[in-house]
């Protein structure tokens, strides 16, 4: 920061970009920054660690059979993981386990958020990914895309896309962050959400969003969390990355 006559200059990381603005010494509070934590030196090999040593978990190849179909739920262009990486790495696991590539689904869990592009598909999922398996994009507004699985003990009406109520196994991929009232994004929320109709992600975003208990990195007790967990569990996902 460069200090302006009597006004602090802030710039902020926005998109591919920054924001510029000034602000009055008197308004500004505090600057807080991320603590800086070194990634892991080998990445490839920190993600076949994790597949091969699952938490609470059965390993893709104990749950993997010839002729199965799999659909990879995988975040969009909003959140900054790795997913190539990933995919390619569980990819992998699957064709070790005998399931042919021609049987695997690349579902992007858009949830309410525009489709990608081309070239932001590149970009996340990578060109082979994208040459190996089938991608589809998840629309929340396509009834026809969408199947009606029942209602969750609070009231939310389940409606999953069909890629994933027809695949027999259900992988989410995506990122962990804190949520201002799901508790946590991620999880089950990568099909609860992700992958879900409009009406279950109004439901639960804005019906049980409303409870005192939904707050940042709160599960416990949390309705908007349990459920984006019984959503999961109704739409059979069966393990995230």
């Amino acid at each position: 920061m460069v200090n302006i006559l009597e006004k602090v200059r802030v710039e902020l990381p926005y998109g591919k970009g920054k924001l510029t603005f000034n602000v009055p010494k008197k308004n500004l509070l505090y600057v807080g920054e991320p603590r800086s934590v070194e990634g892991a030196p080998d990445v490839a090999k920190e993600i076949l660690w994790a597949l091969r040593n699952p938490i609470k978990s059965e390993r893709i190849s104990e749950i993997a059979e010839r002729g199965k179909k799999v659909v990879l739920i995988c975040d969009d262009y909003t959140r900054a993981t790795p997913t190539y990486q990933i995919v390619l790495a569980v990819l992998h696991e699957l064709n070790q386990a005998g399931i042919k590539d021609a049987d695997i689904k690349l579902l992007v869990a858009c949830g309410i958020h525009r489709k990608m592009t081309e070239e932001e598909l590149t970009k996340k999922y990578g060109k082979e990914v994208l040459s190996k398996v089938e991608v589809v994009q998840h629309d929340a507004s396509d009834q026809n895309q969408l199947e009606y699985l029942g209602v969750t003990k609070r009231g939310t009406p389940v409606w999953v896309d069909k890629a994933v109520v027809k695949s027999d196994i259900k992988i989410g991929i995506g990122l962990v962050e804190s949520h201002p009232y799901a508790g946590f994004g991620g999880g089950p929320k990568i099909v609860a959400i992700g992958a879900a109709g409009k009406k279950t992600i109004y439901y639960n975003h804005l019906h049980l969003a409303q409870s005192p208990e939904a707050w940042y990195g709160k599960t416990d007790s949390n309705p908007c969390w349990l459920d984006l967990l019984e959503v999961a569990r109704i739409a059979g996902l069966d393990m995230v990355i």
